[in-house]
């Protein structure tokens, strides 16, 4: 034994623990869903945060581990009951999580996380006893998302998805539009698509679910998986991707010109077009009046 470090009161229920070498301090991943940052010295507790800060994903802990990446000073935390991996500030903020289902490999219930300071590897362990070594983490978060009216996710920005997308319905369309993701942007789609519904759904003839829509789309999906509709494909439901018509609204806001003229006259006419639409316009176009 090198060292050994007294906790008090904190020694018991906590299941992962980690040593920041910027902050020159230990994090402390408890069972309890907190994480705490400790003075290395004495054992004090400096800083304590949920692991699901208000509002964000849920992400719940029992057993599990974490560890900080050194090249960024973000904390990794892995947790038993989750198929993710959740990056977080030192200080306590939300990051993103990473979807272990991206990887192909079916893993147990996670144990443990370790982040190699050398090559940025992660390593991976679950409770069978099995090792994953998994590349660098790289950000795939693109854009940002939103609620908005009758959609019920709007992606601000392009939107990629390189994994699986999970949508839960729970009733026959109304308008051809439900359970549905529009972005603002540009749309690249390579992954499985997993449609459920919360109750049996008897879709009928013409039912058309307008999933995906965007600017512009690209790729289509490896795998379409809907469960809890009954007879999905002798009622000819059709899960459709759209690509959404630009939103530009084009409105004179302002005109202004000589009251009075005859024929022949050389006039002068001002006017300014607003763009009342959510899209950007892009020329060229033609006024008429």
């Amino acid at each position: 034994m090198l060292a050994s470090l007294s906790l008090g009161a904190l020694d018991r229920d906590h299941s992962g623990i980690a040593y920041h070498p910027v902050r020159e301090s230990l994090f402390l991943l408890g069972r309890d869903g907190q994480i705490r940052e400790i003075d290395p010295d004495d054992g004090s507790v400096l800083a304590e945060f949920p692991v699901r800060p208000t509002g964000g994903p849920f992400f719940s802990v029992d057993f599990g581990g974490i560890d900080v990446i050194e090249s960024t000073g973000e904390l990794l935390i892995a947790a038993e009951n989750n198929a993710r991996l959740r990056m977080m500030t030192p200080t306590g903020s939300f990051i993103q999580d990473v979807d272990l289902q991206r990887t192909g490999v079916s893993l147990g219930r996670v144990s443990d996380v370790s982040v190699d300071s050398d090559t940025g590897e992660v390593l991976i362990g679950d409770t069978s006893g099995s090792i994953y070594r998994m590349s660098p983490i790289v950000d795939q978060t693109v854009g940002t998302l939103r609620l908005d009216g009758d959609v019920d996710v709007r992606v601000a920005g392009e939107f990629e998805t390189i994994g699986t997308i999970q949508l839960f319905v729970g009733d026959r369309p109304a308008s051809g539009d439900f359970a549905t993701i529009v972005a603002d942007g540009a749309v690249t789609i390579d992954g499985d698509l997993q449609i459920y519904a919360s109750t049996t759904l008897a879709s009928e003839i013409g039912d058309s679910y307008r999933v995906i829509s965007g600017d512009t789309l690209s790729g289509e999906f490896d795998n379409l998986i809907a469960t809890d509709f009954e007879t999905i494909v002798d009622d000819q439901a059709v899960f459709a991707f759209f690509q959404r018509a630009p939103r530009v609204d084009l409105v004179p806001s302002f005109i202004s010109g000589p009251a009075n003229v005859i024929s022949g006259d050389e006039i002068q006419v001002q006017w300014t077009i607003g763009n009342f639409g959510s899209d950007p316009a892009v020329g060229p176009w033609f006024d008429e009046f």
